[in-house]
């Protein structure tokens, strides 16, 4: 029945007795091993882990091993049924041992990590703030709720291609670079397979600088600024006049004849750079009470301003607001150069631009007064 191991021997009938109930090692067979659960297989196929069977006083087969410090047994008047027994009792030994299956990581919850771990470091709170607004307003509703390993290549491209068929072209493209920095992580944290983005297809865009508004447009949009008598019409006049960036106007700070802003156009552990654009005669008349009003202008939220600005003028957008001061400037003769250095643009490659060029303060104001229509 099991050869050898508790046949008595013919010689002292004591001695016999002694080794027939001596616990001796047992070599699982191949079959019986293709029977233990996959994380033992190799244990006692390299007797890494070794069983001992042994034959009870009480005439029972008893089956016994200790794997992670638990003792795992099983017995029966039957050596075959105690072997069977014991397998079962590894197999349940193997599922205690598992860890409990993980819940589903949503795109939502990996994509805040992948926000405050991976871009919150490098980028600056107006970016932040920018990333924030498109997945509160695009990507959550999209794909917040569904487990990042379902995202299918079909399901991002019907999505993008949504946005594409709304005339959203620039944000299709934009939210696309988005998913394929957030799939690259989770693919590098092995929470997914292959990244559904890649193979993503979308017509090409081609970025549009923005136009300038017309004088007529331009005189028609400052009446009408005045008219509302609001925050928001005022920091338009305060943009069209200074040429400042939305994200510039948190920073704008009246230092006597200029204002000082923060420039937005740096990477987040720069050393901050500030510049000053001289305040024109046309702002002064605008907006006469320039300081007191900026305490309010200020605290205004750059996008909802971008949105307002859209709502009165839609076939413009408020970064042309800009555009239409350097516009101007250019318009009335003001040297390009100067107006670089009012408008934050980077100096070019010549030596003149990059060393030799200093303007005064009087020659800056004396420039400014160009603007005065």
């Amino acid at each position: 029945m099991f050869p050898g191991i508790f046949k008595p021997e013919a010689t002292e009938s004591g001695k016999a007795e002694e080794n027939r109930h001596e616990s001796k090692p047992y070599k699982f067979t191949k079959k019986e091993i293709e029977l233990m659960p996959i994380q033992y297989k190799d244990l006692f196929f390299s007797e890494s882990v070794v069983a001992h069977i042994r034959l009870r006083k009480d005439n029972l087969y008893e089956v016994r091993c200790q794997i992670d410090g638990k003792k795992i047994t099983a017995s029966s008047k039957s050596l075959e049924t105690a072997k069977k027994k014991f397998l079962y009792k590894l197999t349940e030994h193997a599922k205690e041992s598992e860890e409990p299956p993980k819940k589903a990581i949503t795109f939502g919850e990996y994509a805040r990590e992948w926000l405050e771990t991976i871009k919150r470091p490098s980028i600056k709170d107006t970016t932040l703030e920018d990333y924030l607004s498109t997945f509160r307003r695009h990507l959550f509703p999209a794909f917040g709720e569904t487990p990042l390993d379902r995202i299918t290549r079909h399901d991002v491209q019907k999505y993008l291609n949504g946005l594409i068929e709304a005339g959203l072209s620039r944000a299709a493209h934009k939210q696309r670079q988005i998913l394929i920095s957030i799939f690259e992580y989770a693919e590098l944290d092995d929470l997914i397979r292959r990244s559904p983005v890649r193979k993503i297809r979308l017509p090409i865009h081609e970025c549009v600088n923005g136009t300038a508004l017309t004088l007529e447009e331009e005189v028609a949009f400052v009446e009408r600024c005045l008219k509302t008598e609001t925050a928001s019409g005022k920091a338009f006049i305060f943009i069209l006049c200074t040429g400042i960036r939305r994200s510039e106007l948190a920073s704008a700070t009246v230092c006597g004849e200029f204002v000082e802003v923060v420039s937005a156009k740096q990477r987040k552990g720069k050393i901050q750079r500030t510049r000053k654009i001289p305040i024109s005669p046309r702002l002064r008349r605008l907006l006469p009470n320039l300081e007191e009003d900026l305490e309010r202008l200020r605290a205004l939220y750059p996008n909802r301003l971008g949105r307002t600005f859209k709502e009165w003028v839609p076939t413009h957008h408020l970064h042309e607001l800009r555009h239409t001061f350097i516009t101007r400037c250019q318009e009335r003769g003001i040297p390009r150069e100067v107006v670089s250095v009012w408008a934050g643009h980077k100096a070019d490659n010549t030596m003149t631009s990059t060393v030799y060029t200093h303007f005064s303060e009087s020659f800056q104001l004396m420039e400014i007064k160009k603007m005065d229509y």
